[in-house]
């Protein structure tokens, strides 16, 4: 009867069958750098040319661009098998959204854990926060999903998801971007690479709350227009 899925995995088209009905509360919208040496404080103490693990176009990008010096190795699998790669040494370090640690808390290893901040990386839209699908059709689903809906989250993450859908992308697209409410008005921060990663543009947006959709949709535009004039 429902869906539960990680609300950046969810394509920006939906099915017309499907809708999102709820958001649960956000949690911590941070990537997190994980090494097995305690030293490790930021992205600049990591080693010269040392192997740094992830799959995500939008993390190897913002690498690129920070530590362009770093190997960066494809890595794919759940946060244990990830973390384990560490552990035996197949790579030195990885990046991990900081919410799914938070979410499993208990790790067979004693490792170095460092959340990157804001102003270095932008999340994934939609990083952080649980989905809950159904079908358009069941009304009985549609208010349970009402009744544990998270407000703010679910005003910023249409917003971020509009972004998304105005410009065609998915979770491999390399694009960073968040959404914040405050009070009555929502701003949208987003940073957009290329496909090569040698440039990137950034955009924000505030608005109040109730244009939220066209919020996301304008600097979707907005982006686009403005890698197209650099590359």
């Amino acid at each position: 009867h429902i869906g539960i899925h990680s609300a950046k995995d969810v394509p920006g088209e939906l099915d017309k069958k499907l809708s999102i009905g709820a958001y649960l509360n956000r949690e911590d919208v941070r990537d997190v750098l994980i090494t097995r040496k305690p030293s490790i404080k930021k992205l600049t103490h990591l080693p010269k040319n040392s192997t740094l693990g992830t799959s995500s176009p939008r993390r190897i990008a913002y690498i690129k661009l920070l530590r362009p010096d770093l190997k960066i190795i494809q890595l794919r699998g759940n946060i244990e098998t990830r973390i384990d790669k560490v552990y035996k040494g197949k790579v030195y370090a990885i990046l991990l959204a900081k919410a799914g640690l938070n979410r499993l808390k208990k790790f067979k290893y004693d490792f170095n854990f460092f959340a990157i901040p804001l102003s270095q990386i932008l999340p994934a839209p939609g990083q952080g926060a649980v989905a809950v699908m159904y079908k358009k059709e069941n009304l009985f689903i549609k208010r349970i999903c009402s009744k544990i809906n998270c407000k703010n989250t679910y005003i910023s993450l249409n917003t971020e998801r509009s972004l998304i859908k105005q410009m065609n992308g998915d979770c491999f697209t390399p694009i960073g971007a968040l959404a914040k409410v405050k009070k009555n008005s929502i701003m949208l921060k987003a940073r957009l690479f290329s496909d090569d990663a040698k440039f990137f543009v950034d955009d924000i947006k505030i608005g109040p709350i109730k244009s939220a959709n066209s919020l996301g949709k304008k600097c979707a535009d907005n982006l686009l227009k403005k890698l197209k004039a650099i590359e």
